[in-house]
C-alpha cells in the first residue's frame, strides 16, 4: 500500500485520501470537486459521515490552489493538527473527576483566528472543553494554533456536526446551556453560572441561529455602552468565562 501523497498537511489524490481515512489519519476536512459524481464521490461521502469528517464541495480552482496545481483527481484532504474528542465522552469524564463542567460551544464560527483566541480564553479561564459545531465551522490550522498561543493543544476540543443536537445531548447530561444574544433581556451577570454550564456563542455577523437560541435554556446579554453592534466572539467568550469563574470562586 502506497503512502499518502502530501504537502505539509495536504493530502491529495483518490487512493492517498482513501488510505488516509481508512488508516484513521487525523483529518480536519475533505474537499471534493463540486461537479464530481459517481461511485468515488459516494464512497468519500459515506466515509466522511462514518468518521465525522467535514466534507465540502468546491470548484477545481480551490483544489488547484490547495495542492499547488498538482494532480489531485478531484479530492484534497487537510490533515488535522489536533485530536478531536466526542462530547459524549467528555462530559461524563468531567463529572467522574468531581468537577463542575464549564464548556464553550461555537456555533458556525468560521474565522480560524477567532477560534484560536476563544481557545486561549477557554484554557486560561478554566474551561474544560471547546466545542466547534455546525457545518460551516472553521478549521483548526496553523493560524488557529498561533492565535491561541498554543492553548488549543492543551485543551479538549470537540467537533460536532449539528449544534442543536449537541445542545440536547448536553442537556441530557444535566448541563445548563446559555446562549449569548443581543436580543436577550437578562444580563449575563444576573444568571446563575455555578452549575454545570455550556456557553454558546455565534459568529459576529449572524449571531446564534434561531433554532440554536430556541434550544438554549436561557439567553444572556453582555451589556455594551458603545455604538458597535456586537463584541468580537473571542472577547465575548472571555467576558462570559470570567463571569462564570467569578461566581464559582
Amino acid at each position: 500500500m502506497s503512502s499518502p501523497v502530501h504537502h505539509s498537511n495536504i493530502i491529495y489524490g483518490r487512493n492517498p485520501v482513501l488510505e488516509a481515512i481508512e488508516g484513521s489519519k487525523r483529518l480536519e476536512r475533505i474537499f471534493l470537486r463540486d461537479n464530481l459524481t459517481g461511485e468515488f464521490e459516494k464512497l468519500i461521502r459515506n466515509h466522511c459521515k462514518d468518521h465525522g469528517i467535514p466534507l465540502k464541495k468546491v470548484p477545481p480552482i480551490k483544489l488547484d490552489k490547495l495542492c499547488r496545481n498538482r494532480a489531485h483527481q478531484g479530492v484534497v484532504a487537510i490533515g488535522s493538527i489536533i485530536d478531536y474528542v466526542s462530547i459524549d465522552m467528555v462530559v461524563p469524564h468531567i463529572f467522574e473527576a468531581g468537577e463542575i463542567p464549564l464548556l464553550v460551544l461555537l456555533d458556525n464560527v468560521t474565522d480560524v483566528r477567532n477560534i484560536g483566541a476563544v481557545a486561549r480564553s477557554t484554557e486560561a479561564l478554566g474551561g474544560h472543553a471547546l466545542i466547534l459545531s455546525g457545518k460551516n465551522s472553521g478549521m483548526v490550522n496553523e493560524d488557529t494554533l498561533k492565535a491561541s498561543a498554543g492553548a488549543i493543544t492543551k485543551l479538549i476540543v470537540c467537533r460536532e456536526k449539528n449544534t442543536v443536537d449537541t445542545i440536547l445531548l448536553l442537556q441530557s447530561f444535566g448541563v445548563k446551556v446559555i446562549g449569548t444574544s443581543l436580543s436577550a433581556t437578562t444580563y449575563l451577570a444576573k444568571l446563575t453560572l455555578t452549575e454545570p454550564l455550556c456557553i454558546v456563542l455565534g459568529s459576529e455577523g449572524d449571531g446564534l441561529h434561531r433554532s440554536v437560541s430556541d434550544s438554549c435554556d436561557e439567553l444572556a446579554l453582555i451589556p455594551q455602552s458603545g455604538s458597535t453592534d456586537s463584541l468580537n466572539v473571542s472577547v465575548a467568550s472571555g467576558i462570559a468565562l470570567y463571569e462564570a469563574i467569578r461566581q464559582r470562586s
